[in-house]
């Protein structure tokens, strides 16, 4: 996938169906998102990721989660976590806290939509 440095708005369309674990939607994300580098599975890695996007220019990237039913009949708990670590966190901070923690920090509009 190629990320267009001057869109505005971008959409990262996961299949949960190819998700079984937390660890497989960290690795799912660092490609589509193009992470600098690898994220080995580790969470807090991801979330430093997640928190900086300084390589992307959109002002809006939605995350769709297509077939969440199938992630969430795999590992329930890790497929709640993530949805949890987007409205608990990384939706607040680029809301609310970007601008105070990233040098020339703009809030970015983060959505995630869930498909059944």
């Amino acid at each position: 996938m190629r990320i267009l440095q001057m869109r505005k708005e971008l959409t990262i369309r996961l299949n949960g169906k190819r998700i079984n674990h937390y660890r497989d939607f960290i690795r799912v994300m660092e490609k589509k998102m193009l992470f600098p580098r690898s994220c080995e599975g580790h969470i807090d890695r991801y979330f430093d990721w997640i928190r900086d996007l300084s390589w992307l220019k959109a002002s809006k990237i939605t995350f769709v989660i297509r077939h969440y039913s199938a992630f969430a009949a795999a590992n329930k708990a890790d497929a709640e976590q993530v949805v949890c670590d987007f409205e608990e966190i990384i939706i607040p901070f680029w809301r609310d806290e970007a601008v105070k923690c990233i040098v020339d920090g703009k809030p970015k509009e983060i959505v995630l939509i869930i498909e059944p």
